[in-house]
């Protein structure tokens, strides 16, 4: 998805060539968003979308060859990675090519998690969470990393990892009896593909500590090792303390501030447009029903009341 965190807010958009060969949107009667700005003016060129997903903007030559490709999508990865894709980095460059998951289910807006290849030299995996690593895959070795013996499905997935002075990444091939190629990546940092026997990345939330990945987390004195943050069917109807889209929190985001926070009781997320969270002490009531479906609520419980339903 383009322009993910700033999208056309109508059906108006048009995708155009300019004169001077560049790719733009234009919308509402004349506003354009221009793809890519660096680019040579040119006044051959050709925008097409090629079989495996990408999307090129190619330079012709006057008998309508392909001179050289301009810009592509590849090289701008959202949350999903496609066969034939790179991800790593350029070191001549600087140009990371990494994934982002989406702020929740419903909105596409960038989230909290990070998918990429370690820039510091070890040529590992990792996925990080607002710039703390959250996963890391271990060393590459024998076509495969330490902790990703899922790599190996041969059958289905044919992956290479490449490290040179220039380049530094991670692709993937599929066999013609592989019907789902894609991988992409989850609002709460996992990483799925249909074939992979156990997704990568994934941290299952235990009473505030997360097991199966590498992300180190100090749960305050006050949450004891029997509590946690249930999803449930009762409603608040009253407000909590808010924090807005302008916080860019995801659904991860809003269960680790209540956590971290000894006075929460409760919090709801707002489909990735921000969250809530109630304290001790506020007055509030709870409602039954079907109504306020925009929010899922999440309460503090101990794993004793769970069994009491």
């Amino acid at each position: 998805m383009a322009n993910r965190d700033y999208p056309i807010p109508d059906a108006s958009g048009n995708l155009i060539i300019d004169d001077d060969g560049r790719l733009k949107i234009s919308y509402r009667g004349g506003l354009t968003v221009t793809v890519v700005n660096s680019l040579p003016a040119t006044s051959n060129t050709s925008a097409t979308l090629l079989d495996s997903g990408n999307f090129v903007l190619r330079e012709l030559d006057s008998n309508g060859s392909v001179t050289r490709i301009l810009w592509e999508s590849f090289d701008y990865p959202t949350d999903t990675l496609l066969p034939g894709m790179k991800l790593g980095i350029n070191i001549k460059t600087g140009h990371k090519l990494s994934l982002t998951s989406w702020r929740s289910d419903e909105v596409p807006a960038s989230g909290s998690f990070t998918f990429g290849v370690d820039s510091n030299g070890t040529g590992q995996l990792v996925i990080w969470w607002r710039g703390n690593v959250y996963w890391t895959s271990g060393l590459w070795s024998n076509g495969s990393f330490d902790n990703v013996r899922q790599l190996s499905y041969e059958d289905y997935y044919n992956f290479s990892y490449v490290s040179n002075e220039n380049e530094k990444y991670l692709s993937y091939s599929v066999n013609e009896s592989s019907n789902s190629p894609m991988f992409y990546m989850r609002p709460d940092g996992g990483m799925r593909g249909e074939v992979w026997a156990e997704p990568i990345g994934d941290c299952e939330w235990r009473s505030g500590n997360y097991t199966g990945c590498n992300m180190t987390v100090n749960s305050p004195e006050c949450r004891k090792p029997n509590y946690s943050l249930q999803a449930q069917e009762k409603k608040l109807i009253s407000d909590g303390i808010k924090y807005d889209e302008s916080y860019n929190l995801s659904d991860f985001d809003c269960k680790k501030i209540c956590w971290n926070n000894c006075s929460c009781v409760a919090y709801a997320t707002n489909k990735g447009t921000g969250c809530e969270i109630w304290i001790q002490g506020m007055s509030f009531k709870e409602y039954f029903g079907s109504y306020f479906d925009d929010k899922q609520f999440y309460f503090l419980s101990s794993e004793s009341v769970s069994k009491r339903g």
